[in-house]
């Protein structure tokens, strides 16, 4: 059994605003994410590099206003 494929892309948009787009060939998700108070990408290599060293789960937060997004990773 082979693993679905996990496409994922980060763009700067414009004056501090990011899209991701996640997808696993079939289903997919934009999200739209401000680097105010900080930058959305490091949070998420955080989350990332965790998963790496053997954590179960992690998690990191993307600012939009006037709220946020909150990824939950798991294995």
């Amino acid at each position: 059994m082979s693993a679905a494929p996990f496409l994922f892309s980060l763009q700067d948009m414009h004056h501090g605003w990011w899209q991701a787009v996640l997808s696993n060939g079939v289903h997919g998700a934009t999200i739209t994410a401000s680097s105010v108070p900080q930058e959305p990408l490091l949070p998420l290599l955080m989350a990332v590099r965790w998963l790496l060293l053997g954590a179960t789960e992690s998690r990191c937060t993307w600012w939009e206003e006037p709220g946020h997004y909150r990824w939950l990773f798991s294995r």
